[in-house]
């Protein structure tokens, strides 16, 4: 799948940036996503959504959560608002597991 192209290169400094971390080795299986944060040795499975989550963020350098929503409603063809609220809860659980960072963190190996 590719990027539809729709992002803006003129972002909002006040708008956060998510990465996918250096630090997560990720395997697919059906419809699930499985990450495994190499740090700590926990690991965490994805549905189809949070896959697609997770490919946005591999495939880019790093995005913002609306940037996220927008190729998300896209995929799946759903107004932006509907998905909004998900897709921050989602982003700010992984972000919690250390898989995903703000772009502002530095890098870890």
């Amino acid at each position: 799948m590719r990027l539809s192209g729709r992002f803006s290169t003129a972002r909002s400094m006040a708008e956060p940036q998510y990465r996918a971390a250096n630090r997560v080795a990720a395997g697919y299986c059906n419809d699930s996503t499985f990450l495994l944060n190499k740090r700590t040795g926990r690991y965490y499975r994805l549905d189809d959504v949070g896959g697609e989550l997770w490919a946005l963020l591999r495939r880019s350098p790093s995005l913002t959560a609306r940037e996220i929503v927008q190729e998300l409603s896209t995929i799946y063809e759903v107004a932006p608002q509907d998905i909004a609220g998900d897709v921050a809860q989602l982003i700010a659980t992984l972000v919690g597991y250390a898989v995903i960072e703000l772009e502002s963190m530095p890098r870890r190996p």
